[in-house]
């Protein structure tokens, strides 16, 4: 759609460092209140997971046991949700602050979206965007893992500009700046540049 409008297209995708493991007990809570959930929903999760103690069984012999505190597991049926609702007002806020940029996420991958005529422009929306991302998850007590971002600018314009990508932290900014893919995996899938999926197909 960018394109028919004359727009150049640049994403940065980023992930959350041990997403799961860092929600934090407290804030679900307050969120699930904060968002309306009977008390007995907010009770329960107040509960979920407080006060766990664990064995470890080894060459036949059992241990004493002791606190794990592992808040929200990987691969606990309730996960998936409450990993949603914890990045819901994240999701939320960065939209109302972000008129010109889109932000999509699955669990601890996010996507951030911007479109200008100029590549220049795009570089400026990115570098802001991400600032706002930063500041909303790490309110939360999230981590962006800046050594696992990366870029890429969609063209159809052969041999067009790829310009580096200053994120404004490190290790990506200054002189050491992001340097865009030419094929990006991102769940499953390998986008190229013009969008034609050969990558995908090989």
């Amino acid at each position: 759609m960018g394109w028919t409008k004359g727009y150049k297209t640049s994403i940065v995708a980023f992930d959350l460092a041990q997403y799961l493991s860092s929600l934090n007990h407290s804030v679900i809570t307050l969120l699930l209140d904060r968002m309306g959930f009977a008390n007995v929903v907010v009770n329960f999760f107040a509960n979920y997971l407080v006060g766990c103690f664990t064995k470890l069984f080894w060459d036949n012999q059992l241990s004493e046991p002791f606190p794990a505190m592992i808040r929200v597991g990987q691969g606990s049926v309730l996960s998936p949700i409450l990993s949603a609702l914890y990045l819901a007002p994240v999701l939320w806020e960065f939209h109302t602050e972000r008129h010109n940029a889109q932000l999509i996420s699955y669990v601890d991958n996010g996507t951030i979206i911007v479109q200008s005529k100029t590549w220049e422009e795009n570089l400026v929306k990115l570098k802001s965007a991400y600032a706002t991302m930063f500041q909303l998850t790490a309110a939360l007590g999230l981590v962006l893992e800046h050594d696992k971002s990366e870029a890429i600018h969609y063209s159809r314009k052969h041999e067009d500009l790829n310009p580096l990508v200053d994120l404004g932290y490190a290790l990506y900014t200054g002189d050491t700046p992001l340097i865009p893919s030419k094929v990006w995996r991102y769940l499953g899938i390998f986008f190229d540049q013009k969008l034609l999926f050969k990558e995908h197909l090989k």
